[in-house]
């Protein structure tokens, strides 16, 4: 890092030199080079018309320059004293290139394989002389592009990894590199945890999914910068200076390149992975003139005819933000609401761990020993079927009664119907069912079937044939009895336990397996265990 802002650092400002102007709109009273400054440096119409207003009125010059349309064209003037980011990289201007950049392609990346001892001055040599000659006397747009503008693909222009209005709510951009094309080591200073791709489809063209990143130790370089949300301050009119030191100028001058996997190089927090830590870069300038420029009145920018042609006089320098490797999030705090910093917090964490965690979850993805739907301890109960969240196929009836045997202890297994789905009816989340040790099922009757899909009162009475409890402790001890139970459904389709209750009906919550039968308060979570 501060081998590039020394770098940056090497150009000094060269002051502008100007030529008068005659104050009147006679055209051929303007001379091709002749200039007239403002009395500010904010370019505007009312500051524009102002500085014409000397021997005749600004409006009435505007208009003898630009004709009835004079309003838009100064907007254009105005943003023409700013260099945009596509000239540093490319001339002519390559929207394309720039964005294949941003996401980790390009030669500035890969290197020209058709020429491997082609070197990076060689390929950058756009940046390197924009760097040597005129990075520290420019306001730098940030990427924004006449091209997209005018194919109708959005009309604001911006590249999506800049989205101002889309995508850069915390006023952050960040870039992380993963490797040198100079063949040098990579001070690494982040771990990186996890990426929603839906947040930068358009770099991964994948619409949504998620990735996390498990690799021990640091695995990229991250620096980034925030601008504050006043768009009159340095920060904020100067962001795309600082995306230049963070982006091009890494990769000119220090050799970092490369992509992290499914993730753009450098957009937007908001689009970057969660990472640990990032650098920061920090800017100031001092801006002294804003001077109009005549060109003659055969000229256009962009397609839009512009005699004017505004230049703005600006010494910028760059630093670091902070000696931490965490100095991006202390420098957002600075300029950031306690809530926008909350935020902030999610995408720069203390530990992978817990980001991770939450976006799998977030994405119903969850390991095997984490499931977010924990069924019975399997050390305890032996899993016999289960639907949705706990979906296990059904072992089959023989099966199930080989795990019906008497216990030891002179009494039948148990069997729990758990319910995930139904916590805003405690009564039917956990329930067991206790056979009498003198009532065996019969034989010729579907044991099974019983509780999947047809409860039913043949060798099933409660208090005579089983019991029913809404704890294990009461399962055992045969302490606090349900003692309302119904079956019989008309269907054949409705399973355990139909209505049954502690003291009366508690209906709904019953399970069928029977095709197109499903109970939607049990199928999307539901399971039935034995007790081993």
């Amino acid at each position: 890092m501060n081998r590039l802002i020394r770098s940056l650092g090497l150009v000094a400002l060269t002051a502008l030199q100007v030529q008068g102007v005659a104050n009147n709109c006679t055209l051929s009273s303007w001379t091709v080079g002749g200039s007239i400054s403002l009395d500010t440096t904010n370019c505007s119409l009312a500051t524009v018309t102002a500085a014409l207003n000397v021997g005749a009125g600004g409006v009435d010059c505007l208009t003898q320059l630009y004709g009835a349309n004079y309003a838009a064209n100064v907007t254009q003037l105005c943003a023409s004293m700013e260099d945009t980011f596509g000239s540093i990289t490319n001339t002519p201007i390559d929207y394309h290139n720039d964005k294949n950049y941003m996401d980790g392609g390009t030669l500035l990346n890969y290197g020209n394989q058709a020429k491997p001892d082609e070197s990076l001055g060689v390929v950058g040599g756009n940046i390197g002389r924009y760097l040597s000659s005129r990075v520290n006397k420019a306001r730098i747009t940030v990427p924004k592009y006449f091209s997209v503008s005018d194919s109708g693909y959005d009309a604001t222009g911006y590249m999506s990894n800049f989205h101002l209005t889309k995508s850069c709510a915390l006023r952050t951009a960040m870039c992380c590199f993963v490797g040198s094309i100079k063949n040098s080591t990579i001070p690494k200073n982040a771990d990186v945890c996890n990426l929603d791709i839906s947040k930068s489809k358009n770099s991964s063209h994948v619409r949504r999914g998620a990735a996390r990143y498990d690799i021990p130790g640091k695995d990229a370089y991250c620096v980034g910068f925030s601008w504050s949300a006043d768009p009159n301050s340095i920060s904020n009119k100067y962001k795309g200076n600082m995306l230049v030191a963070a982006s091009v100028a890494q990769t000119y001058v220090s050799g970092y390149v490369g992509n992290i996997p499914g993730a753009p190089m450098c957009a937007c927090i908001e689009q970057m992975p969660t990472v640990t830590a990032s650098d920061c870069i920090s800017v100031d300038a001092t801006e002294t003139a804003v001077t109009l420029v005549f060109k003659g009145t055969n000229t256009t920018t962009n397609g839009g005819y512009s005699p004017l042609v505004a230049q703005l006089s600006t010494t910028v320098t760059y630093g670091t933000c902070g000696a931490n490797s965490n100095s991006l999030k202390s420098q957002f705090a600075t300029m950031s609401t306690a809530a926008e910093q909350a935020v902030m917090a999610t995408r720069i964490v203390n530990d992978c761990n817990v980001s991770t965690a939450q976006l799998m979850a977030d994405q119903n993805f969850v390991t095997a020993s984490t499931k977010k739907y924990q069924g019975a301890d399997l050390s305890k109960w032996t899993l016999v079927v289960g639907q949705g969240n706990l979906y296990s196929p059904m072992i089959g009836e023989d099966a199930f009664r080989s795990l019906m045997q008497l216990r030891p202890d002179g009494r039948y297994p148990l069997v729990y119907r758990y319910c995930c789905h139904c916590p805003w009816n405690s009564v039917a989340k956990n329930i067991y069912y206790r056979r009498n040790a003198t009532r065996p099922y019969p034989l010729t009757q579907d044991f099974l079937n019983l509780f999947m899909s047809n409860w039913t009162s043949a060798s099933n009475m409660i208090g005579l044939d089983f019991n029913l409890y809404s704890t294990y402790a009461d399962a055992l001890n045969q302490s606090n009895a349900w003692t309302f139970c119904n079956y019989d459904d008309p269907s054949g389709t409705v399973g355990f336990p139909r209505d049954c209750g502690p003291t009366g009906s508690n209906g709904g919550y019953w399970t069928s397996y029977a095709v197109n039968q499903q109970n939607d308060n049990t199928r999307l979570c539901s399971a039935y265990y034995v007790e081993k």
